[in-house]
C-alpha cells in the first residue's frame, strides 16, 4: 500500500526546513524501526496560494496495517514538529500499488 500526504502551512516552507525533518525520521521509520519500506517527498515548485507545501509518498510493507505506521511515536513526533512550523491542513490517500 502507498499512503500520500500533502501538507499545507501557514507560511510557506521551503525544502531547506522541510527537507531535514522528512529525512531524519523517515530514514528512522523505515531503517531503524521498519515500519515504511521506502518513501519520497517533493516540495512545492510554484508559489501558488491554493497549492499544498509538501508532498510525502510511503510505501507501507505488505501485509502491516496502516496502524501501525500512523500511531508509531516517531510518526506522531514528525506531526507535532509540522505542527510547530505552521501546519495548516493535510490530506491524505491510501492506495494499493
Amino acid at each position: 500500500m502507498q499512503h500520500i500526504v500533502m501538507l499545507k502551512f501557514d507560511k510557506k516552507q521551503d525544502e531547506s526546513t522541510l527537507g531535514p525533518i522528512v529525512s531524519s525520521i523517515y530514514d528512522q521509520l523505515r531503517d531503524e524501526y521498519k515500519v515504511i519500506d521506502s518513501y519520497k517527498y517533493h516540495t512545492n515548485c510554484l508559489d501558488l496560494d491554493p497549492n499544498m507545501d509538501l508532498v510525502i509518498f510511503v510505501n507501507i510493507p505488505k501485509g502491516q496495517e496502516l496502524s501501525k505506521y500512523i500511531k508509531h511515536p516517531r510518526h506522531v513526533d514528525f506531526l507535532n514538529k509540522m505542527k510547530e512550523i505552521g501546519l495548516a491542513s493535510k490530506a491524505a490517500i491510501d492506495i494499493e500499488i
